[in-house]
């Protein structure tokens, strides 16, 4: 029986650097579901509840988000800091 790597892929980061993705790019600008999966934070309302829970003012809008073929995405989460909250 072959022997499965264990090695997790470049992509796949842990809970705890998706936290620290999330709140550095947060720290720059808001950002939607999407932008947030493209920094490699595989479940953005997950991690941004986990955030909350850990103290994070987090604050979310619904938006209209457009793909590259140009389709609408509706109720797409655009989560920004609380610029007075936990940073």
């Amino acid at each position: 029986m072959a022997r499965r790597n264990s090695r997790k892929p470049a992509a796949m980061l842990s809970t705890l650097q998706q936290h620290r993705v999330a709140l550095k790019a947060l720290r720059q600008a808001a950002q939607t579901t999407h932008q947030l999966r493209e920094l490699g934070v595989h479940h953005p309302a997950g991690r941004i509840r986990e955030l909350r829970h850990a103290g994070h003012e987090i604050l979310t809008v619904l938006v209209v988000s457009y793909d590259g073929a140009g389709h609408p995405h509706p109720r797409v989460a655009r989560y920004s800091l609380n610029p007075k909250g936990k940073q």
